[in-house]
């Protein structure tokens, strides 16, 4: 548990040994205008900030995530801040 700015708590796990042995999945991000192109009728548009605490983590890899504090071993079942492939 640390603090932010306004004093407030912030949970969060030190992932940094696991994202220094995480494969790297690159994929490029398609240009705008791409996608842009690929809807052509469309009209409207909207954006999604899917960022922490919202995308679900398979569960094959719940155990990859897994922490432990001094009331136990917990396993997130949501991609937490901090993850090399779940970057905020």
């Amino acid at each position: 548990m640390v603090r932010k700015k306004d004093g407030s708590p912030l949970f969060c796990v030190d992932y940094r040994e696991l994202n220094a042995v995480t494969r790297v999945d690159a994929r490029p991000i398609p240009h705008i205008d791409d996608t842009l192109d690929a809807v052509p009728e469309a009209k409207w548009s909207s954006t999604l900030d899917l960022a922490s605490w919202q995308v679900e983590v398979a569960e094959r890899d719940w155990e990859e995530i897994a922490f432990s504090t001094p009331m136990g071993l917990f396993q997130f079942r949501v991609m937490l801040f901090g993850l090399f492939h779940g970057k905020t």
